[in-house]
């Protein structure tokens, strides 16, 4: 692998032949090297690694050794020079970067919009997180201390970012977006599932880590960048265990999406949304007049608090009409 013939690639999708993509074709080329991406050596050798520096010094409190700490991570060899990993993590990194859009109160309303690109991919996940936590994290006073409070968990999306930028398929020359809205966010990573990895096992609390870019994400886990290699989703949904609205995630061919919204605890509901939820819950699916009978709630007021949990993600309709029914909008994926 890959066939060609006439200078396409062909593969084969059921009983039939078909043309390879260029993406297709790439990675066809690189499973039959047995190889990753990020291990090929970089077409750019003239690089600079300050940010890698900074945070290897943070890290082990010594500055890195060139060649043999770059040696050690595989993020350079004495006969081709820098890796595809290495050039990931220089300042002047020239492969796609990661864009943000914060919205108003739609999507038609832009707020703020970042291009972090040519940047290390250490530098991309600290602005990122920088500007999450500027609009997702504020500052209470209790009793005589100021306390930091997350709307949304800050260690779920600083995970999801680094796995994004360390497992995301850079054949692929679409950049990561983070879309933020102020009840949720939404982080789209290019290119789909390493080869082996279901959908269901992806968000299993059991899955082992596929590592795609496996010199990358090793580096990652050196400097203290992300957790235990695999625990990125089981935290995720372990952090969300007692909220009512619930990470979804989303896995195509090209692209895996998560959205992290705004943590809903029960108690912060009031009591007649509480009720409404309840009976969604045990008695789903369930029409309006269903509700109604057992809510003791007068039409108008059940029918509004039904639009209130249906416009924080908390409830979904079913149908048209008289057919129409209420559901817990729980969609861990799709």
């Amino acid at each position: 692998t890959p066939y060609c013939y006439k200078g396409k690639a062909y593969k084969r999708n059921d009983t039939s032949t078909i043309v390879a993509s260029e993406y297709e074709y790439q990675n066809l080329l690189l499973k039959n090297m047995n190889i990753s991406w990020t291990e090929l050596p970089s077409k750019v050798q003239d690089l600079h690694f300050k940010a890698f520096e900074n945070k290897f010094i943070s890290r082990f409190g010594r500055e890195a050794v060139f060649p043999d700490t770059y040696i050690t991570l595989e993020l350079y060899t004495e006969e081709e020079g820098f890796t595809n990993a290495a050039s990931l993590l220089a300042d002047n990194n020239p492969h796609p970067g990661l864009d943000i859009v914060e919205y108003g109160e739609n999507r038609t309303i832009l707020d703020n919009v970042y291009y972090l690109e040519k940047l290390s991919v250490l530098e991309i996940l600290q602005r990122t997180q920088e500007i999450f936590e500027r609009k997702y994290c504020y500052e209470t006073v209790e009793g005589f201390d100021r306390v930091v409070k997350e709307r949304i968990p800050s260690r779920c999306f600083r995970e999801l970012i680094a796995n994004a930028l360390i497992h995301r398929e850079w054949v692929v020359s679409g950049k990561i977006k983070v879309e933020m809205f102020r009840d949720k966010v939404t982080v789209s990573s290019p290119g789909g599932l390493p080869e082996g990895l279901s959908p269901e096992r992806y968000i299993s609390d059991r899955h082992l880590s596929f590592l795609r870019n496996r010199n990358l994400a090793l580096t990652f886990l050196k400097l203290g960048l992300v957790e235990t290699l695999g625990s990125g989703i089981p935290m995720i949904q372990e952090s969300y265990r007692h909220s009512v609205r619930k990470p979804e995630f989303t896995v195509e061919d090209d692209m895996i999406s998560t959205t992290l919204p705004v943590l809903l605890l029960p108690a912060q509901l009031t009591t007649e949304q509480r009720t409404v939820y309840e009976l969604v819950r045990l008695m789903q699916p369930v029409s309006a007049g269903e509700l109604a009978r057992h809510s003791e709630l007068s039409r108008t007021v059940q029918l509004r608090i039904l639009n209130e949990l249906i416009d924080c993600g908390m409830i979904a309709k079913e149908g048209k009409g008289r057919s129409t029914k209420y559901i817990l909008h729980e969609q861990p994926m799709t």
